[in-house]
């Protein structure tokens, strides 16, 4: 028999890799930190937020990463007490500071997402596939609602896989949601 192969350790690299395992730990520390203040403010993780503002320095790959597992438009490192906003918190050394105010634009944004959940929800339960294309109508609307479906229209389409939307009064066949406090009736039909 013969002796185990013998690895040699690679001179460059380990320290990088052990960097970006650090790095790794601390953008799920502070997306875990964010996730609480979330919950704290009563504000779901599929409404975006405007900014989150951390005391630590990360790479703009890993502040991408954070921006999306947290949902928010921009993360913002900062070592000023000035620029960290409540709800804070602060643990062994990091702040971590989101902004949980939402403006016309972050609700709309919001509310678009609540649509494109329901109406997936409602493809699963009559068993359409990710092949099969929908129209969407829709009714109980108001000036907002109309103003943010318009707003965010092509990116439902896309979203759902839906060919048009439109919308129609309360008919048999309409299922009943409710967003954010908003009822509305969806149909989809299978084109």
């Amino acid at each position: 028999m013969e002796d185990w192969p013998t690895v040699k350790k690679q001179e460059t690299g380990d320290s990088e890799n052990e960097t970006m395992i650090e790095q790794m730990e601390m953008v799920r520390r502070v997306a875990s930190i964010a996730h609480q203040l979330r919950a704290e403010a009563n504000v779901k993780v599929r409404q975006p937020l405007r900014k989150l503002v951390i005391s630590v320095q990360l790479s703009k790959e890993l502040m991408a990463i954070l921006e999306d597992e947290v949902n928010v438009k921009t993360v913002a490192y900062s070592d000023k007490t000035e620029d960290f906003r409540k709800p804070l918190v602060e643990v062994q050394g990091l702040r971590v500071s989101l902004d949980t105010t939402l403006d016309t634009a972050l609700k709309q944004e919001g509310f678009s997402r609540e649509l494109i959940r329901s109406v997936n929800a409602l493809r699963k339960k009559n068993g359409l596939t990710i092949n099969d294309t929908i129209t969407i109508a829709l009714s109980g609307d108001t000036k907002e609602v109309r103003s943010t479906v318009e707003t965010f229209r092509e990116h439902i389409l896309r979203s759902t896989i839906a060919q048009s939307l439109e919308w129609a009064g309360a008919q048999d066949g309409f299922e009943p949601i409710s967003i954010d406090g908003t009822k509305l009736s969806i149909r989809i039909t299978k084109v």
